[in-house]
């Protein structure tokens, strides 16, 4: 049977994971979102709900107006990420139930579960509850359609640890380790399109002082603005004659980190111009200790 409706959650379209995937199968983030709303209303209207068993990959590219090879290598990183598990959408029955009430509640039913509401509003000293918002499902202020982080693991969390159950919602939440992992990620994505060293480990101390860049540019958001302006600076990149190539242990130093953000690196250099190329010697030789010095500062 076909469903005639589905759930995309918010944040879908800035969510990190599609703009990593976008970043692997060197695909624009545009075609990754396009492809994964695609599956979600595949997978929604297949007889095997929740799965896309049957796909043509060939028709869903002329359906997107993308290149076979495109479809396939997002497809694949989808798996990879774990978006898709095989032929199902990962989470399927948890994040997308067959109807928002069961056919056959009654009045009687609703009316018990309002009046449950409000003792535990009461309770916790919430707000009031009425019976209008009692029926309205809570906004999703994260992407739940593709979090893989369970209840659990967010309870338990140590940023939590000596705070009442019913106020972690309102404690300012850090970095997860989930969202440093994907910084990771997405740091190795752009150390590859440009020749830098890739991080192979994750230690310990990479993992707090990434933690703490994070919550310095607001999250994962923040990061790819970063990670553009590393990719985009001539310095940082080894495209002078100093030949220095940042990594991440660079990119994670406060003092560094706050030069990326506020422009340090960025490439300041106007380009060369017609009398400028025809300068005497003496004036090259003075422009070439002008940027040497420039760059001398920049590793300061």
């Amino acid at each position: 049977m076909a469903w005639d409706w589905l759930r995309l959650y918010h944040g879908t379209v800035r969510d990190t994971k599609l703009a990593l995937i976008a970043k692997k199968a060197k695909a624009h983030k545009t075609a990754v979102i396009s492809a994964w709303v695609f599956l979600l209303e595949f997978a929604s209207q297949n007889q095997n709900r929740g799965t896309i068993e049957g796909l043509d990959l060939e028709e869903m590219a002329l359906d997107l107006d993308l290149e076979d090879d495109v479809v396939e290598r997002i497809v694949d990183h989808m798996r990879e990420r774990g978006l898709l598990d095989g032929d199902k959408i990962s989470n399927w029955n948890k994040r997308q139930p067959k109807r928002e009430r069961e056919s056959d509640e009654t009045n009687a039913d609703r009316q018990r579960r309002f009046r449950e509401r409000q003792k535990a509003a009461r309770e916790v000293g919430g707000a009031e509850v009425t019976e209008r918002n009692a029926e309205v499902t809570p906004s999703v202020t994260h992407n739940a359609a593709l979090d893989t982080d369970t209840d659990k693991e967010r309870e338990d969390s140590p940023s939590n640890e000596g705070v009442p159950s019913r106020v972690r919602s309102t404690a300012p939440a850090g970095p997860t380790a989930q969202e440093v992992s994907l910084a990771v990620d997405l740091y190795n994505a752009t150390a590859e399109q440009n020749g830098l060293p890739r991080a192979q480990k994750l230690t310990d101390k990479r993992r707090r002082a990434l933690a703490a860049r994070l919550r310095d540019c607001g999250g994962l958001p923040g990061w790819e603005v970063a990670l553009e302006k590393l990719g985009a600076s001539p310095f940082l990149t080894g495209r002078t004659d100093r030949g220095f190539r940042a990594d991440l242990d660079f990119l994670c130093q406060e003092r560094s980190f706050t030069k990326l953000l506020e422009g340090s690196y960025d490439d300041r250099r106007p380009a060369p111009s017609a009398a400028r190329l025809g300068s005497s010697p003496v004036m090259d030789a003075v422009r070439e200790l002008y940027r040497e010095a420039q760059d001398r500062e920049l590793a300061a």
